[in-house]
């Protein structure tokens, strides 16, 4: 494991008692920002929210993504996380590399970026919360087979971070609460597993996908009811 490592949820998660908590790590993207000898700190990639935009000081409206349960959404002090992939000098200055061609920088310092015109808030992909694990915990998750490694992609990434302001499930107006349901239950954009589906066929593992097809039955099931309960715009506003 090391900052950059991309990787995805096995099907099935033994820590998550059945899908009866953390429902946001089933059928998940994890990107990895930062690791060290005492932490290591993810931001989950496919979870879209349909909350309306966030506004900062000046105006500005930013596209969020739910990034894990950390300082997250629901935290009375948030956490945000920015990847883009800017290369002007200034917002190389602000920024920590995570793979080629992405870094990431807080929220402060990119609103910062848009104020003096070095970026837009749509250069940004803007992720709230994040995933934590003590020293050796991921590790150890990755050999019990909890998690796969992705040969990190920035390609993908870059593509993400381009389509996260119109490939969400985010809006402006007030939601229609049946279409977010439908979503939901039919567990596409709305759970982001789309994007988790692409990355095990890419590593050869979609077969799994079918192999545990019936104990995915009741996950799939509490996902789509957990993001109706936390990240639909009434539970959110």
């Amino acid at each position: 494991v090391e900052r950059g490592s991309l990787i995805v949820s096995h099907p099935v998660q033994d820590f998550a008692c059945g899908g009866l908590k953390q429902q946001y790590f089933h059928k998940c993207v994890v990107l990895v920002v930062k690791h060290d000898a005492h932490f290591t700190k993810g931001v989950i990639l496919n979870r879209p929210t349909r909350r309306s935009k966030l506004k900062d000081l000046h105006g500005n409206e930013w596209t969020v993504w739910f990034a894990g349960d950390v300082q997250g959404l629901h935290s009375p002090h948030p956490d945000y996380t920015c990847l883009h992939r800017l290369k002007s000098p200034k917002a190389l200055e602000l920024s920590l590399p995570v793979v080629k061609d992405i870094q990431h920088t807080t929220w402060e310092l990119a609103q910062m970026l848009v104020q003096q015109g070095e970026a837009r808030p749509e250069d940004f992909w803007l992720g709230c919360g994040y995933a934590g694990w003590w020293p050796q915990q991921l590790q150890d998750e990755l050999e019990r087979g909890n998690w796969f490694m992705v040969a990190t992609d920035s390609q993908s990434i870059s593509e993400l971070i381009v389509n996260s302001h119109s490939s969400t499930t985010t809006t402006n107006a007030p939601a229609d609460d049946n279409e977010d349901e439908k979503a939901a239950a039919e567990g596409g954009d709305a759970t982001g597993t789309a994007m988790w589906k692409d990355f095990m066929g890419r590593i050869s593992k979609d077969h799994l996908i079918e192999e545990y097809s019936k104990q995915q039955e009741f996950e799939d099931i509490m996902l789509n009811e957990w993001v109706k309960e936390r990240l639909m715009p009434s539970k959110l506003e």
